[in-house]
This record gives C-alpha cells, sequence and structure tokens, in this order.
C-alpha cells in the first residue's frame, strides 16, 4: 500500500455521473481502471487530493483514485502531470499490444501442436501397416 501521506494536494471537483459513464466501457472501465458504484456517491464533489501510486491519479480522503478523465482540477499548482498520464496510456497500450501479441503466438503453438499430433498418428499408422 502506498504511502499517500506526503504527496502534495491539490483540489478537484469530481464530474458528474452523467459525464464519467461516458468514459467507461460495459464493464464501467476506462482503460484498466473501474469505477465502482460507490464512486458515483462523490460526483460534484470537491476534495483535497492526493496523487495515487500513478501520479496522474487524485487519491481522496475516502481512499478512491480518480482517473484524469474523472476529475478536473481547480486549484493548486501540484497537479498531475498531463505528461505522466500520456506516459501511463502509452505503457498501457505497449502492455495491451504484447498481450494480443502473446494471443496471436498461443494460436499458431496451437495450430502447430495440431499438425504435429496429426502427423504423429499418419506416423502410427504407416508403423502398423508394416
Amino acid at each position: 500500500m502506498s504511502n499517500n501521506m506526503n504527496k502534495e494536494t491539490f483540489r478537484i471537483r469530481i464530474k458528474s455521473k452523467e459525464e464519467i459513464n461516458k468514459t467507461l466501457d460495459k464493464n464501467g472501465e476506462l482503460g484498466m481502471c473501474a469505477f465502482i458504484g460507490e464512486m458515483f456517491d462523490f460526483c460534484g464533489e470537491e476534495f483535497e487530493a492526493k496523487r495515487g501510486d500513478e501520479d496522474y491519479f487524485a487519491m481522496i480522503p475516502d481512499g478512491y483514485g480518480f482517473h484524469p478523465d474523472w476529475y478536473d482540477v481547480i486549484g493548486s499548482d501540484n497537479v498531475p502531470s498531463e505528461q505522466t498520464h500520456t506516459s501511463m496510456k502509452s505503457i498501457e497500450d505497449l502492455v495491451f499490444n504484447r498481450l494480443d501479441d502473446i494471443r496471436d503466438e498461443l494460436a499458431d503453438m496451437t495450430e502447430y501442436r495440431k499438425e504435429l499430433l496429426a502427423e504423429r498418428k499418419e506416423l502410427n499408422n504407416v508403423k502398423k501397416a508394416l
């Protein structure tokens, strides 16, 4: 668990439920960030926030972390860096691209295994015929 108590604070306003819903997929997520139901209770509220484990997240005193698309900064020079957000998005894209590559490799390996099993079966049939 990270220690956010020493991190600088900045003031945020959580966006409306409608604004946040527009950012969520069918699983209630934005990228790999889940927006859980009780977080809607904070919509429209203002908080002193701290940076989360990922510097662009805003952590409110209740312990919830908000993606930058879910809040507006309304005060402080200590706002999470847009560059950090972009960097994290780039990392997320790299991870998803690598997962796609792994899935493709697994599909190729599965197909290769099927071919090997078919060859083995054919060789066994040839052995039986001899």
